[in-house]
This record gives C-alpha cells, structure tokens and sequence, in this order.
C-alpha cells in the first residue's frame, strides 16, 4: 500500500526529489530480489529503456508498445531515458510514504504543486500506480501495488503520464486523439470522449489507411520551419460491444473481451 501522511510541508522541487531518491531506492531492493529484464523502444528519436523488476508486469506493459521495441541484439546502445518498472506484489518491495497530504491528490492522477521544471510525478487514486520522471536524471519509476490490479485501460496505453512528461520537455504534445494517414501524410481526428473517434478510425483502416493510433498520439515538429509529424504511441484500440458489432470483421483480434475496466 501507499501511505499517506500529513506533516510539515517543504518545497514542491525539494518534496519531489526526496521522494525520486526513495522510490529509486525501493526499486534497487526489488531488482536485487527478482532480477531485472530490459527492453528497448524507440520512440520519435528518443530511445527509451524499459527496466523492469521481474516478469510480473512485462505482458501488461509490451505488448502496447511492441511496434517500437527495438531488436534485442541492439540493446547495448545509450538510453534517452530509463523507465524502471515493478509491483508490489511479485517483488514484496512496497512505495515509499508520500511527502503530500490526500487534499493535494486529483482524480486526474495529479498532485498539486509537486511538478517542477525538472521532476513531473502522478499518482492514480484508484488503482495505485505511482509515475514519477526526472528530467535531469533522464529516470522514471513506475510502480503499482499489485500487477493485478491493472485495469485494461493500462495495458492498452501504459505509462502514459511519464510519455506525456518526457515529450513535453522535448517540444511533443501527447494529444486525446485518433490518427489515421498513408505515406503521403496522416489526419488526426479530434473530439470529446465517445464521438466515435476510434469506431471512425478502425473503419478507415479497411480503406486501406493505416492506424497510428485510436486513442492517443504523440505529435512533434512544433519548431519554427519544422514539419508537424504524428507518432504511433500504442498498437492497441478499445472497442465498446456496440462499436465491434459495426466492424464485425475485427472480432478475431480481441484479446480481452473478458475484461470491462
């Protein structure tokens, strides 16, 4: 579990790293206890290393992101960024006490004035998972209390608030939205939750478009004189039963219609 305290309150910057430290600490104590297992991805130039504790979490967080991994035997090159990645559960290493009281915790995973120019973290209420990214360490922890906690939402778009973080120091935007195009360019379809963005993105792939993405995308190329590009983020899209009963076609694909978070 992750306990919550109340007490003297410091800086946001000073709070943020203390807590960077200690949940860096907690994940040696579970890589020492189970093992690490690394894989690559590459991601809108950025090489990205994902660390995890264990193989409890690998089938939840890869297959999302498998269009990006990099080939095992290319492994050795430097990473952009490490993400370090482990439950509770599987390692018996638990999150370390929050420095924050409950009142400055969002249902938007957001914790009020902890984010800095260097450090962005977030914590979801509901399910437990922790996200915490250092800029100038080029290191993010994530951690849940138990990898069956997950909801499908997760394993589908995993570790998004640590992309989000990361991309943003970088000029990115990772934007709500569907994105389809050919190699002549793509078009991203905008819109509120349940318009129809991904029904609307999965039909035009049987016209011969290819999905960059249903849900969310990374967006780059805001510099003066660049080329706006869009990035596939995850190879994954969410169907509601009525949705599928429209695109009947895709049926042998679903791999979770068991699971409804």
């Amino acid at each position: 579990m992750w306990t919550i305290v109340a007490g003297p309150m410091h800086g946001p910057a000073e709070e943020t790293a203390t807590l960077f430290g200690h949940v860096g600490g907690r994940f040696q104590k579970a890589i020492d206890r189970v093992g690490a297992i690394e894989h690559d991805i590459h991601l809108a130039g950025q090489r990205l290393r994902l660390e995890f504790a264990g193989d409890a979490l690998v089938d939840h967080i890869l297959p999302a992101l498998s269009h990006r991994l990099v080939d095992p035997q290319a492994n050795d090159g430097e990473a952009d960024l490490t993400i370090s990645i482990w439950d509770g559960a599987s390692t018996t290493i638990g999150a370390p006490t929050m420095p924050w009281t409950l009142d400055r915790f969002s249902s938007r995973r957001e914790v009020t004035g902890a984010n800095s120019s260097d450090y962005c973290v977030a914590y979801d209420l509901y399910c437990g998972i922790l996200s915490i990214v250092s800029r100038r360490e080029r290191r993010a922890y994530w951690w849940i209390s138990d990898s069956r906690k997950l909801p499908a939402y997760e394993d589908a778009a995993p570790l998004r608030e640590i992309l989000q973080a990361w991309f943003t120091w970088r000029g990115g935007i990772l934007i709500h939205a569907a994105a389809l195009g050919t190699d002549a360019g793509s078009v991203v379809l905008v819109g509120r939750g349940g318009v129809g963005k991904t029904t609307t993105a999965l039909a035009c792939v049987s016209a011969n478009l290819r999905l960059l993405g249903e849900d969310y995308c990374l967006m780059t190329g805001f510099e003066e004189g660049a080329t706006p590009r869009v990035h596939s983020l995850f190879s994954s899209a969410k169907l509601t039963d009525h949705s599928l009963g429209m695109l009947r076609h895709l049926n042998p694909f679903v791999v979770n219609a068991g699971r409804r978070q």
